[in-house]
């Protein structure tokens, strides 16, 4: 079973994996938690994105899930989800010459095809709303609130009412305890990769 933890940066999402994958295996489940990427990134990030940072962290994100899967653990706890990369993505096309960039070379289009498909591969897909949540400097993370808020509108605009994907609030023990009541008796269908299953030959 595949579960991602979705939202934008400091919103509790690393600690909340963390929690939830001590909680499984503390009940005997293989757990395999695939980490976010950003700060493993070689190009600029967050408003100092560029042309291919943002399809980079995608193709990497999408790497380590296969991989994760191919061990075969019970779950595979990712901390962010595809559609994360496409709504910061979206931020850097407000800007007129990466749009035009976007939209000549392709990427956008690409971009967007990978992740309306690869959404379907997670059995659940919490997100966080940043709402009330403080930035905290790290470093690394941006400390723009309209960067923040952006970011956040457009994962909750994404997601709406798909079905796989349920809101998440309350603190770290309210979360994992929210989660593992969710994936009771949630069949898994995670560890396949259906975009790249081949027909069967008659």
């Amino acid at each position: 079973m595949k579960i991602a933890i979705s939202g934008t940066h400091c919103v509790g999402k690393t600690t909340t994996i963390e929690a939830l994958a001590a909680a499984l295996k503390a009940q005997g489940f293989r757990v395999e938690v695939v980490k976010e990427s950003a700060r493993e990134c070689p190009f600029p990030i967050n408003e100092a994105a560029g042309p291919g940072t943002q399809m980079w962290l995608a193709c990497y994100q999408l790497a380590k899930e296969i991989e994760a899967a191919q061990r075969k653990p019970d779950f595979v706890l990712c901390d962010r989800a595809l559609p994360d990369i496409f709504a910061y993505y979206l931020y850097l096309l407000e800007s007129a010459p990466m749009k035009e960039f976007a939209l000549k070379s392709g990427e956008y289009s690409m971009l967007e095809g990978i992740v309306s498909r690869w959404i379907f591969t997670y059995d659940r897909i919490f997100y966080v709303r940043a709402e009330n949540i403080p930035l905290v400097a790290d470093g690394v993370r941006s400390m723009s609130q309209e960067f923040r808020d952006f970011v956040d509108s457009r994962m909750a605009e994404f997601y709406g009412d798909r079905p796989n994907c349920k809101p998440l609030a309350g603190a770290t023990s309210e979360r994992v305890q929210a989660i593992l009541q969710a994936i009771q008796g949630l069949p898994s269908r995670s560890l396949r990769v259906p975009a790249f299953e081949r027909p069967v030959q008659a």
